[in-house]
């Protein structure tokens, strides 16, 4: 298929009325909802062992977005641009992906973000100025005590996430707070399985800790 082919068939896809444009949106549609069940699931019930990876994402469509205010500061275009994005993009997922405290820190500015967002809908700069502020704090806090804050926060930040996004794809709109019963009963499911798999996680260290002391006679 030539180039020409391809933009044609693109061009009757997007001028397509009737069914077949609400079968085609439909699919796209059911594609996201999923997406954004399992990405809700993964953060809200494995936030901590997958800290690194969610780090190194994000950390990538950061660098990213600085790689384009760069670009677009400088002035910088073409096959120019896009190298700068990658290398920005690649280098800040490198390095959150390998400095734990600053990838959690990442993490969990951006999960907090994200929570605040969709329970106090930011209608004024006001509230995003605040917004901004405890993400920012919790960020910190969560750079200082790290595993404890990750659970809660990737916890609730994957409940909203998935909770919501399944009533979505079950068709589920009304009324508008079953959102927040859904996202509240996922997050904390996903806390009880974090926490009961940190808790086991802890119980094995000490219990080898325990019988290697007992082995050389401590």
């Amino acid at each position: 298929m030539n180039e020409t082919t391809l933009v044609k068939g693109i061009s009757a896809i997007g001028s397509m009325d009737g069914p077949t444009s609400v079968f085609l949106a439909g699919k796209l549609s059911v594609g996201v909802f999923a997406a954004v069940i399992a990405i809700g699931i993964l953060i809200g019930f494995f936030g901590l062992k997958l800290v690194k990876v969610v780090a190194a994402f994000l950390g990538f469509l950061i660098g990213a977005g600085v790689g384009a205010g760069i670009c677009a500061l400088a002035g910088i275009e073409g096959i120019a641009s896009v190298a700068v994005i990658l290398v920005c993009a690649i280098l800040l997922a490198v390095v959150s992906f390998l400095v734990y405290r600053l990838g959690v820190f990442v993490m969990i500015f951006i999960c907090s973000m994200g929570v605040l967002a969709a329970v106090i809908p930011a209608q004024s700069s006001v509230i995003t100025i605040v917004e901004l502020a405890v993400a920012l704090v919790l960020a910190i806090l969560a750079a200082i005590f790290a595993e404890p804050m990750i659970i809660v926060i990737t916890g609730i930040a994957g409940g909203f996430l998935a909770g919501p996004a399944i009533l979505d794809l079950a068709g589920i709109t009304d009324p508008s707070w079953l959102k927040y019963v859904a996202g509240a009963v996922l997050a904390f499911v996903g806390l009880m399985i974090q926490f009961m798999m940190q808790s086991s996680k802890i119980g094995k260290k000490e219990r080898i800790k325990s019988e290697h002391n007992q082995g050389t006679g401590l």
